[in-house]
């Protein structure tokens, strides 16, 4: 008897291992393209984020008249040593108000009334404080704020990333 095919047996075992390979080759496909998609947002999201901060911290190093906090008159010059979610300073270029505060999950500022958020929707700010030291009356210290942010970055629960930042910055303009 010449044989010249393949029994059903070997088709059967050919297939099967032909399957399980390209099933196991599908989900690392799908993994990766999945970690690709959460790399992709949460980039986005810290660049935002970075950006916001930059553009805080640098409005704040050459402001003037930092005032912490919510109380009080604005226009004076007011220390929080325990935090505030609420920071207010005078531009030195112009003297408008500027104010950076946190409103439900977003960093807003604000310059003379007009608030805009400064974070993009995907990021959601759970605590903003604002500590500051050295600018009240009478302070024989430079004045410096120290921002801490804590959060999470991404729209869905399947790529959400928890972030803490802190920066501190000490007034350009010397007292």
């Amino acid at each position: 008897m010449n044989n010249q095919g393949f029994s059903l047996v070997e088709i059967l075992v050919s297939t099967a291992i032909f399957s399980v390979v390209m099933i196991t080759a599908a989900g690392a496909l799908l993994t990766t393209i999945d970690a690709n998609h959460k790399a992709q947002a949460i980039q986005s999201v810290m660049n935002n984020l970075n950006f916001a901060l930059e553009s805080m911290s640098r409005a704040i190093r050459v402001g003037d008249t930092y005032h912490c906090g919510s109380i009080g008159v604005l226009s004076e010059p007011r220390d929080c040593s325990s935090g505030d979610i609420f920071f207010a300073f005078k531009r030195s270029s112009d003297s408008k108000a500027v104010y950076y505060y946190l409103s439900g999950s977003q960093i807003v500022r604000g310059v003379n009334g007009e608030a805009l958020a400064i974070t993009a929707p995907e990021i959601m700010i759970e605590n903003l404080k604002f500590y500051v030291q050295g600018a009240g009356v009478g302070s024989q210290a430079q004045p410096r704020v120290t921002i801490v942010i804590r959060g999470y970055a991404g729209a869905t629960a399947k790529i959400r990333t928890p972030f803490n930042l802190q920066t501190t910055l000490s007034q350009r303009m010397p007292k």
